[in-house]
């Protein structure tokens, strides 16, 4: 099950981005185009780009990098188990120690964050 970034941010993203390269080709130096283009670029990624994806048959997740195509994966080799507190997840490690995955509710489309904390077992508000 896959999880996308929220559509709300992203649009927001672009929407800032294409306003500041507006206003910078027309203000002549008093607005800098790239860090619209960054905003726009970020937009465009967070789009079309997952934040996670849920495997429920061995109850993995894989948390994936926004630019560079790297993966981290909870909880992974290491063993352990996935738990929602306070609707965040979070890897109980083997030990009992307890790490939260880098995701955020925020960051996430809500109706795909609620399915998958549904399969983890609890009740998404």
């Amino acid at each position: 099950m896959r999880v996308g970034y929220s559509a709300g941010q992203a649009t927001a993203l672009l929407v800032l981005g294409g306003l500041q390269i507006i206003l910078g080709t027309f203000a002549t130096g008093s607005v800098p185009i790239g860090t619209g283009l960054v905003f726009v670029m970020f937009g465009c990624l967070m789009m079309f780009r997952q934040l996670l994806e849920f495997d429920p048959v061995t109850r993995t997740i894989a948390v994936k990098a926004q630019i560079v195509p790297w993966v981290r994966r909870f909880p992974g080799a290491a063993g352990g188990r996935l738990e929602v507190a306070a609707n965040r997840i979070v890897w109980v490690r083997p030990d009992g120690s307890r790490k939260k995955v880098p995701v955020r509710r925020s960051a996430a489309n809500s109706d795909e964050w609620d399915a998958v904390l549904a399969q983890l077992g609890a009740t998404p508000r």
